[in-house]
């Protein structure tokens, strides 16, 4: 088999999607954040095409076919994505958009390839096992189907770390075996569905990597906070939380609201993310307030005070997926008010909030001083915000400039006043 392989032009990525067009490529490789940006484009079109009397139903086909023609280089027969899960919706949406099935891989750097639409490849696979994980409550035992920690041995895996025998005994049992700190689910013979990570680390849509226990240990320094659980999952670019406040900050609850300790305890999150100097994408972006403690006694602390999470998923994760779902709809609408309102607004409030929708801030965080980076943007992020402000502004914006740590939204602002 013969294969010709691209890569972007720039490692900013400013030109990716200008190189899938020109390089009109047969297997397109996506991860989510990608596919979150296609979507964006998806909706900037539709926005541009739709108006009174017209049918939504064949505006929506004919952006999809334009898309596919000419956006994707129209000639893309197979998709595949990979590190990190992708919601049922952007996976439906990219399926109706190219025409072709969605394949989904699973592997890693030191292993290979180990899974195709969640069936163990063989004979790459030589053999994989699931071990017990007491500490997350993971069990082969469990009913209706065994979890547990997937161990694999693979045709294509190291034989360890170079000169460094320590992380490969680690990283290997006795057998052989490497460790992949995913925690899976064995649906049927060979089948296996991810379900969580053994130790705590979270890789969130974009690819980055979240410690989860570390950044609970920083943000729990709060004077304002008791306990905190961060919540998370691969179909998201960001975190959220429950909140535990103390008895001093809980008794307030009544006299201030919760409006009220929600904006003191976000200040205080904040300011100490700013003190340990953490990226963007490691402050929860919104939380819950739980006035009931985490303990032994409603099983959610284990014996040795750690926070049980599987019990803390089980019990909050319908709410925290609400306000996901709930954010994701006010993110359109605000997408939508302002390309509508921003001819009538001075270019710097357009900036602004075209950063707050962009990145899914609140006001009382984003300043005219601010730099785009320090707010937690990312290369891919810029790009979208780059794109954005093309449509709201009719003019090209690099992601060079959006990125320059030198320039601030109000020198942003300077320059696109410039360049109309």
């Amino acid at each position: 088999m013969v294969a010709l392989i691209y890569f972007a032009a720039k490692s900013d990525l400013s030109t990716l999607f200008d190189d899938i067009t020109l390089v009109r490529p047969t297997v397109l490789s996506l991860v989510p954040r990608v596919c979150e940006m296609i979507y964006g484009h998806y909706q900037r079109e539709l926005y541009r095409r739709m108006s009174d009397g017209v049918d939504s139903g064949t505006v929506e086909a004919d952006v999809k076919a334009d898309m596919r023609d000419n956006f994707l280089g129209g000639r893309v027969v197979s998709t595949v994505f990979g590190t990190a899960l992708l919601s049922a919706e952007l996976y439906a949406f990219i399926e109706s958009l190219v025409d072709v099935r969605l394949i989904d891989l699973y592997g890693s750097t030191e292993a290979g390839l180990v899974l195709r639409d969640h069936q163990v490849l063989r004979p790459v696979v030589i053999d994989y096992k699931l071990v017990d994980v007491p500490e997350l409550g993971y069990f082969r035992t469990d009913k209706p189907v065994p979890r547990g920690e997937l161990l694999v041995k693979t045709e294509y895996a190291t034989p360890g770390y170079y000169k460094r025998p320590d992380v490969t005994a680690e990283m290997f049992d006795e057998d052989g075996f490497y460790k992949t700190g995913d925690i899976m689910a064995e649906v049927g013979p060979d089948q296996l569905v991810y379900v969580d990570r053994r130790y705590n680390v979270l890789k969130l849509a974009q690819g980055e990597f979240v410690a989860l226990s570390h950044l609970e240990a920083v943000f729990a320094t709060s004077p304002l906070i008791r306990q905190i659980f961060l919540y998370g999952n691969s179909e998201r670019s960001f975190l959220l939380a429950v909140v535990v406040p103390t008895a001093e900050v809980i008794a307030q609850l009544g006299c201030d609201g919760v409006q009220r300790v929600k904006s003191l305890i976000g200040k205080s999150l904040q300011q100490i993310a700013a003190e340990a100097q953490l990226n963007g994408y490691e402050i929860p972006r919104d939380f819950l307030i739980q006035t009931e403690p985490f303990t032994m006694e409603n099983g959610l602390l284990s014996g040795a005070g750690k926070l049980l999470r599987p019990k803390l998923k089980a019990r909050h994760s319908r709410r925290l997926d609400h306000m996901y779902a709930e954010m994701a709809a006010e993110q359109v609408n605000e997408l939508r008010a302002l390309r509508a309102g921003s001819p009538d607004r001075p270019v710097l409030e357009t900036v602004t909030k075209a950063v707050e929708v962009t990145l899914g801030l609140s006001v009382a965080d984003v300043r005219p001083d601010a730099r785009f980076i320090d707010l937690g943007g990312d290369s891919l992020s810029a790009l979208s915000f780059s794109n954005l402000l093309a449509d709201l502004f009719g003019i090209e914006v690099p992601v060079g400039v959006v990125r320059n740590p030198a320039s601030d939204l109000r020198q942003l602002t300077n320059y696109i006043e410039a360049q109309r």
